[in-house]
């Protein structure tokens, strides 16, 4: 099956959340600008785990990087591989029905391991809201994993414009 989208060929990438226990609650990366960007993904990957382990991943957007007004970001696009299978784009989650977290036990098999893709566009975000972050907002334990950030810069960004 192939994707519905390419990962941008430029813009910016950096690791969002370090290798961890991302089943904990609170596993979370820092605010990453979105002002050059169309769109951000979130890109992730959690270790096999116990059954009814999997954590809530919810975006927040703020108006900068300290985290000011710092609010959930409505999810319109979330893909996912469980174990050795396809990626699948997440059934009833579009631009007319967006959800304001994600339960990766939602996915059949959560005790396998589990991909994600979360697409963030800059018409998500609220207005005044610039920056983004994911985080793991409710505890599963014992389920390894990273999220690593891959932005799409504007075409005319202009001169000294860094996409995160």
């Amino acid at each position: 099956m192939s994707l519905r989208f390419s990962l941008p060929l430029g813009g910016h990438s950096e690791n969002a959340v370090a290798p961890a226990d991302l089943g904990a609650a609170g596993a979370q990366s820092s605010f990453l600008s979105m002002v050059n960007a169309d769109q951000l993904y979130f890109c992730g990957y959690y270790a096999a785990g116990a059954s009814g382990n999997g954590p809530v991943l919810v975006v927040e957007a703020a108006s900068d990087a300290a985290g000011t007004g710092a609010s959930a970001v409505a999810l319109s696009e979330i893909w996912t591989k469980v174990g050795s299978g396809e990626w699948t784009r997440v059934p009833a989650v579009d631009r007319q029905s967006t959800v304001a977290s994600y339960d990766t036990d939602a996915v059949g098999g959560d005790d396998e391991a589990l991909e994600f893709i979360i697409r963030i566009h800059d018409g998500d975000l609220a207005e005044g809201k610039t920056h983004v972050r994911i985080n793991n907002a409710a505890a599963g334990g014992n389920r390894t994993g990273y999220v690593h950030a891959v932005s799409d810069q504007r075409s005319y960004a202009g001169k000294n414009s860094p996409a995160l």
